[in-house]
């Protein structure tokens, strides 16, 4: 799988060893020292996770199927809570799925090898206008233009 940070195409070591959240929520606090990323899914308690996210140097969202939107939630309310590593999407991502993934505060996308190519990064930069305001830039087109 290829392993998209910042845009670019990662081809580096892994740096983060990712364990689900609720396993980290079942260490003692000696061994949650040592966890430096953790893996969640719409189903893990975000309340839990927003106090504890700055101890983390990675947070993977899982999407399970191509239709569950959950993590896009979890991405921005993880950026408007003040984190500031990186968030990498897991799982059912797709090409279509990467600006939007983008501005909701993912900076690290997993797409699957069969249906990469290098041109998919192009999807970042497609659509130059946005109607509504995001995590990249909160303010609506109608703001945008006034202070343009």
């Amino acid at each position: 799988m290829p392993l998209l940070i910042d845009r670019q195409i990662s081809l580096g070591k892994e740096d983060f060893r990712f364990i689900p959240f609720g396993e980290y929520l079942e260490l003692g606090e000696d061994d949650q020292v040592k966890v430096n990323a953790v893996q969640v899914s719409g189903d893990d308690p975000l309340e839990q996770l927003l106090p504890l996210a700055e101890q983390f140097a990675a947070i993977a969202v899982e999407f399970p199927v191509l239709r569950d939107g959950r993590g896009f939630s979890i991405a921005r309310e993880l950026r408007i809570a003040g984190f500031t590593g990186q968030i990498r999407a897991v799982g059912e991502t797709s090409r279509d799925k990467l600006a939007l993934l983008e501005r909701c505060g993912f900076n690290a996308v997993y797409l699957k090898d069969e249906s990469f190519k290098p041109e998919h990064l192009n999807a970042y930069t497609e659509m130059s206008v946005r109607y509504q305001g995001a995590v990249d830039d909160p303010r609506p087109i109608y703001r945008q233009r006034m202070l343009s």
